[in-house]
């Protein structure tokens, strides 16, 4: 509330007063030999210098509050030229209209008004539906600067502050998790009451044809985040929404493998589950033969497999048929170099292409060379999401530090 609140007056305020300054200062107007334009342009400057203050004060608050300053915050920096870039035109169309006829100065008023309850001041709108918030933030350009304010500096977040971006670029959410917490009871008494809180609060979109990374230390969620992408668990608390009529496919070592059962009638049952047909999934088989390397071992029992060769298979089968989202978990780090290669080849090739692609890994590089975005997951909550680089660096540098701190002890 703070955020939007204090965000919304600079720009209410600026472009009020700025909009009736001529009128108000008629008298002066007469007297000295000066361009009309400075009058507004003193009184949107007046609310720059303001709100350079206020921007500080409510940066302490939200750090009393538990949140953290990171490097995301320095695209305040652009934000706000834009936010001022906006304030500047929205002034000097308005002082035309009140110098035309003095009545624009209510009707201007009242837009403020109408704006405050639309531009999510009092709401987030990114809790509306998916729909919905499109419609807020491709129609209000209020609303959108407001959500970005709130994405950089409660959330750390770069990619959710352009989600508006995505959406005018026709690229459409197959997947959002809204406040999703996952936890179990424990015997460990060290625990909360006994729970063990793998996730909490975790939201996230996931847009039609990119390629979002997960990155983070072991043990810190990742892989349950994908099985509850998956559909394989259930959320203790919030809501995992996949778009009607997507599948995903999570890509494990050995994940849904009868080990009785051949690498081929492994490979066609796994085709099948993901949505296709078994003359389609039959059609697959030669291809994920030759691309797995299993030769003859290709019809023997997976119990008979050693890992690298579950990997190459589990990876073939998902490559060679085609979900909606791809969900991959830490895979291309196992196997041989030969294969991580062609696999890693393989892989650039899809995500190329129309593929939505979820990878987990804990290897920073990997995840940066192949990712449109990054989310750092620690501790069962999202600790920055943004731009590939700045998030791998951020998190290798937490990585490091901790890495120091158990040396020194």
């Amino acid at each position: 509330l703070a955020t939007g609140k204090l965000v919304f007056v600079w720009f209410s305020k600026s472009v009020t007063q700025a909009s009736s300054s001529i009128i108000a200062a008629k008298g002066l107007v007469g007297k000295i030999n000066v361009p009309k334009t400075l009058f507004p342009m003193a009184v949107v400057q007046e609310g720059v210098y303001r709100q350079a203050a206020v921007f500080v004060m409510l940066g302490i608050i939200l750090i009393i509050n538990g949140y953290t300053a990171t490097a995301t915050w320095w695209y305040l920096v652009p934000l706000m030229i834009v936010n001022y870039v906006v304030i500047v035109a929205c002034a000097f169309v308005g002082a035309c209209l009140v110098c035309l006829a003095r009545d624009f100065a209510q009707i201007i008023s009242l837009g403020m008004i109408f704006l405050m309850f639309t531009s999510g001041v009092f709401f987030d709108v990114r809790a509306l539906d998916p729909e919905k918030t499109k419609l807020v933030l491709d129609l209000n350009p209020i609303a959108f600067l407001l959500d970005a304010y709130r994405q950089i500096m409660m959330y750390s977040t770069v990619s959710s502050a352009s989600g508006a971006f995505f959406m005018s670029e026709n690229k459409h959410i197959v997947l959002e998790l809204t406040e999703v917490s996952l936890s179990y009871q424990s015997a460990r008494k060290t625990f909360d009451r006994g729970r063990h809180h793998v996730l909490k609060d975790v939201s996230m979109q996931l847009y039609d044809g990119e390629t979002l990374g997960i990155i983070g230390r072991n043990g810190v969620g990742k892989t349950t985040l994908l099985q509850l992408i998956a559909g394989i668990l259930a959320p203790t608390r919030g809501q995992v929404k996949m778009h009607s009529g997507k599948c995903a496919s999570l890509l494990t070592l050995g994940l849904g493998f009868k080990p009785d059962l051949s690498g081929r009638d492994n490979a066609l049952l796994s085709a099948m589950l993901q949505g296709s047909s078994r003359q389609q999934a039959t059609s697959f088989l030669n291809d994920i033969k030759e691309f797995s390397e299993l030769g003859d071992s290709f019809t023997e029992p997976v119990k008979n497999y050693s890992a690298g060769m579950r990997s190459r298979l589990a990876f073939t089968t998902a490559l060679m048929t085609h979900v909606d989202v791809l969900l991959i978990d830490e895979i291309l780090s196992v196997g041989d170099a030969h294969f991580r290669g062609k696999a890693l080849t393989a892989m650039q090739s899809r995500i190329t292409g129309e593929q939505t692609v979820v990878f987990v890994s804990h290897m920073a590089d990997q995840v940066e060379k192949m990712c449109d975005r990054v989310i750092w997951l620690e501790d069962g909550h999202i600790v920055a999401e943004g731009d590939p680089g700045e998030v791998t660096s951020a998190y290798a540098e937490s990585v490091a530090r901790m890495n120091n701190d158990n040396v020194a002890k």
